[in-house]
């Protein structure tokens, strides 16, 4: 029962190597689980990245982080739980969060979202001849898998999640949505622009 999905949540970093050629490699991965989300999140996804924007005040680095942006999610979760509990007079399914972290769980239905995370950097050469960036945007794709294709790593044995993501076979012929956002500065906040580049499924 339910629109079970694991979320795994990548943190990507760059770097400029001396030859002037850009280096990207995973930092760090996190990894979630919810019960309901399925693809439903495709209905709501201006409202998160709204929120995630907001959540941050004018510190754009934290969404570029793979645990700052876990606990944006599940901090989003929380709040629309609340204000349907707020504004429903049934109320016997509270209002915790359904976004929360994976742990042992090993539960899927049908979707994998994926959510990547990669700074934009301006790039300085330095008198050493070594590169300094600096963070100009931050870019998230937003994809969403189908699970029932994916060839699953061995569910009995727990290891870090940046070890398990890369054991995964996420191929682009599994993809079923993705969304590309930028994240900038604007004034004295952040704002957002995003693109559906895929979107070939109905809703369950």
């Amino acid at each position: 029962m339910g629109n079970r999905v694991e979320i795994w949540i990548v943190e990507y970093e760059k770097e400029m190597k001396e030859d002037g050629t850009e280096r990207e490699f995973i930092l760090d991965v996190v990894d979630l689980w919810a019960h309901w989300w399925g693809d439903y999140i495709k209905r709501y996804i201006h409202s998160l990245l709204s929120f995630c924007a907001r959540g941050v005040g004018t510190q754009l680095h934290w969404l570029r982080y793979a645990s700052d942006v876990a606990s944006l999610l599940i901090s989003w979760d929380f709040m629309s739980s609340l204000n349907d509990y707020i504004n429903s007079c049934m109320h016997l399914s509270g209002f915790r969060p359904d976004i929360r972290p994976r742990a042992r769980i090993r539960d899927v239905d049908s979707f994998v979202w994926v959510l990547e995370l990669r700074p934009v950097y301006n790039w300085t050469k330095l008198p050493n001849g070594k590169y300094y960036g600096s963070e100009k945007e931050v870019s998230w794709d937003f994809k969403i898998y189908s699970s029932r294709v994916i060839n699953w790593v061995d569910g009995d044995k727990l290891v870090h999640p940046l070890e398990e993501f890369k054991r995964y076979d996420f191929k682009d012929d599994y993809l079923l949505y993705h969304v590309r956002v930028r994240f900038f500065r604007k004034g004295e906040g952040i704002d957002y622009t995003y693109e559906v580049l895929k979107d070939t499924h109905e809703e369950e």
